[in-house]
């Protein structure tokens, strides 16, 4: 495990998971177990980065619309997905 970091194999997951990693070393290997935790992390992940683009977008949406003072398109976004939607496309968001 040691080696895997010095030579940057799965360094940040070993060195986040270190105490898990040994763990799983010492006791009986679960392939099954491995992958599926594996997949887990990368949907949390993923997920957590799809809501911080999102809301991103949507905070440049909204000070858009602030600027230009259009609190009716604002106010509608706010409610209207398909709208909000149309709105992006614009806006290049």
């Amino acid at each position: 495990m040691d080696r895997c970091i010095r030579e940057s194999v799965l360094k940040e997951y070993l060195l986040k998971k270190k105490s898990e990693v040994k763990l799983m070393l010492l006791t009986e290997f679960d392939e099954e177990l491995f992958a599926e935790t594996m997949r887990e992390e990368g949907r949390e992940e993923g997920l957590k980065e799809g809501r911080e683009e999102g809301e991103d977008r949507l905070n440049q949406l909204y000070v858009t619309l602030m600027k230009e003072q259009k609190s009716k398109d604002l106010e509608r976004a706010m409610q209207d997905k398909g709208f909000r939607d149309m709105l992006y496309e614009r806006y290049g968001l």
